[in-house]
């Protein structure tokens, strides 16, 4: 016999034949699944075994997926440096180019000097110009300083890094230098304004930019022999014959062939 129902509770839906419907999820046991009990050292080292080759092998997944994005971030690193360094060779590979040219415009300078000294005719048909003034880019070496791709490269490839971008910065505080000292013998193009002060301070900037021609000459070899290999195979950048580009200027004629000719 069913049992009464509690005063206030609501019937149970009706069967087709009249009889009431009885939830039996009150009557089923629930299903758990308890663990298994270990019954002796065997099973028990075999559910530790268990457990820790599953550690292990999460944990080699994330150290493979680490070490890959290091691959990958290493590669764009290297490929960015070695961007840099074939700009930085072009550059020193047009210095050289220019060097006769420069070495030449220093000698015409000095000759202005001479002949105003002797009271001669300057002679001077055309403009100063100047060398190429552009440095080699460091910004790929700067932003790997802040990073960690560095840490994750052979120790002698860093070192190696470390002493070619420390001459190429070296490179392009003497380049700054020189432009520096270029803008002041550019009044010369102007030579009939000077004043006599100003001829004396033109001599004082021209024996510092003399010097550090001097000094450009000199470590432009050093500077492409620290340059890695794949750098020191590429082809050579050309001269411009008609003198267009950045610092070829230098090349043009700035001097008449003889002083008798009326200066400008």
């Amino acid at each position: 016999m069913a049992e009464p129902l509690p005063p206030g509770a609501a019937l149970p839906p009706m069967l087709p034949d009249g009889e009431f419907a009885v939830s039996k999820s009150e009557d089923a046991p629930m299903d758990i699944h308890k663990p298994k009990p270990v019954h002796n050292l065997r099973e028990f080292l075999s559910e530790i075994t268990v457990i820790v080759i599953g550690v292990l092998i999460a944990l080699g997944l994330e150290q493979a997926v680490e070490a890959w994005h290091w691959h990958e971030e290493v590669a764009a690193e290297r490929a960015a440096f070695r961007a840099e360094e074939l700009d930085g060779r072009s550059l020193f590979l047009l210095r050289q180019q220019l060097q006769p040219c420069i070495d030449r415009r220093l000698a015409e300078v000095k000759l202005v000097l001479q002949r105003h000294h002797d009271g001669q005719p300057l002679g001077i048909i055309g403009p100063l110009g100047r060398p190429n003034g552009s440095g080699v880019s460091l910004g790929s070496w700067q932003m790997a300083l802040t990073g960690q791709g560095l840490a994750h490269m052979p120790l002698q490839e860093k070192l190696d890094l470390s002493q070619r971008f420390s001459s190429y910065e070296k490179f392009n505080a003497i380049i700054e230098d020189e432009q520096r000292l270029w803008t002041k013998l550019a009044v010369v193009d102007d030579a009939e304004l000077l004043t006599a002060a100003n001829w004396s301070d033109l001599s004082d900037t021209f024996a510092e930019a003399k010097a550090i021609n001097n000094r450009l000459r000199t470590n432009i070899p050093p500077f492409l022999a620290f340059l890695p290999k794949e750098a020191k195979d590429a082809g050579a950048p050309p001269v411009d014959p008609d003198g267009k580009a950045q610092g070829q200027s230098v090349c043009r004629p700035m001097l008449a062939s003889s002083p008798g000719t009326p200066p400008r």
